[in-house]
């Protein structure tokens, strides 16, 4: 895998890093690559629908992103930002917290209205510390959506977007709250997508279905020696329903297309598929080579260097015997002045 991992190295200037998202939702850039006759097209993403076979099964990502992220005040003095990981399975008087300086154990956090959140318990690795609460999982939730700020990745240095820009727009249009957990990053495949958009994609024939994986802290960490060692990557929560089940089993018998929307919606797939536990946790680490066995077509963003991500997508082309890498690809995107990370464009794999 040490080969597969260096590959995913390119060069990228940064203002070709979206720091805002299109201005309409739909209006973005679509990169689209047929593996089969190794062709490239270029369009805007309202047009997907044109190149999807009617009878395709579309699964999306509808965990929503909490506004995770809030400045609290130490009781030590001073204050700190605190990142809440909401998509761990932790105790519910417990949560991992990941903050921006120094805090000791023992110490409290509490708001800038005095109120007291909990008290910092063990350090378990770099910056990140485990909080025991004071008040229930539903009343920080209803806190953090009242007080907290979207938690966007820390390469979008510039965002001209106010705090309620990025809260909406770091969001998909189809997300659904939930008053425990909530994912800490976009699926951001997702993102491209209106409500006509899907409105269009049912009337041409498409199916919509939806899983739900709460995206963590790794989606955009660069890969640890740790993980390239054990095969494994950070934990997320996932479930899907018994109508998606049953819709992704009729799209295997009947041979219909499946399009994977994100590879937060690939790992939710491939860890039932290598399980059948509809609902847990995984650390699903998929690198080349892999069989994938539900998606037969992937939308995906354009990812960071040298992440799990970009490894799947790696995989998912040698799956489908592409003639190009993930980089070439990347390459000719660039040249094709597309938009990367999370707010970017879109490439769409068939």
């Amino acid at each position: 895998m040490n080969q597969d991992f260096l590959s995913t190295d390119y060069e990228l200037s940064e203002d070709r890093i979206a720091n805002a998202p299109a201005h309409k939702r739909g209006s973005d850039r679509l990169f689209i690559y047929d593996t089969v006759s190794d062709t490239i097209q270029h369009d805007i993403f309202s047009n997907i629908h044109a190149y999807l076979p009617k009878n395709t099964l579309c699964v999306l990502n509808k965990s929503s992103v909490v506004p995770a992220r809030i400045r609290l005040n130490k009781s030590s003095g001073g204050s700190v930002e605190v990142l809440f990981l909401l998509n761990e399975d932790m105790p519910a008087n417990l949560l991992r917290i990941m903050v921006d300086r120094k805090v000791t154990e023992g110490i409290t956090l509490t708001t800038s209205k005095n109120i007291v959140i909990g008290h910092v318990k063990e350090h378990s690795e770099k910056s990140i510390f485990t909080l025991q609460l004071t008040m229930s999982r539903s009343k920080l939730m209803q806190l953090l959506l009242h007080e907290g700020t979207a938690p966007l990745p820390k390469y979008i240095k510039h965002s001209p977007l106010s705090m309620d820009e990025r809260i909406r727009r770091y969001q998909t249009v189809y997300a659904q709250k939930n008053n425990q957990l909530g994912s800490i990053a976009a699926p951001t495949a997702g993102l491209h997508f209106t409500k006509k958009i899907i409105e269009d994609l049912i009337r041409y024939g498409t199916d919509i279905q939806y899983v739900t994986l709460h995206v963590g802290l790794g989606t955009f960490a660069p890969l640890t020696q740790e993980q390239m060692e054990t095969r494994k990557l950070h934990e997320e929560l996932y479930s899907i329903s018994q109508n998606t089940l049953d819709a992704l089993e009729g799209a295997k018998t009947q041979r219909k297309p499946i399009l994977a929307v994100g590879t937060t919606t690939v790992r939710t797939l491939e860890s039932y598929a290598s399980t059948h536990v509809s609902t847990g946790s995984t650390d699903i680490f998929i690198y080349p080579p892999y069989s994938f066995y539900y998606p037969t077509m992937l939308l995906t963003n354009f990812h960071l260097p040298h992440t799990s991500l970009m490894l799947l997508v790696q995989a998912y082309l040698q799956y489908k015997k592409s003639k190009r890498n993930l980089v070439q690809l990347y390459r000719e995107a660039i040249k094709g002045t597309y938009m990367f990370y999370s707010f970017g464009d879109s490439m769409l794999i068939l």
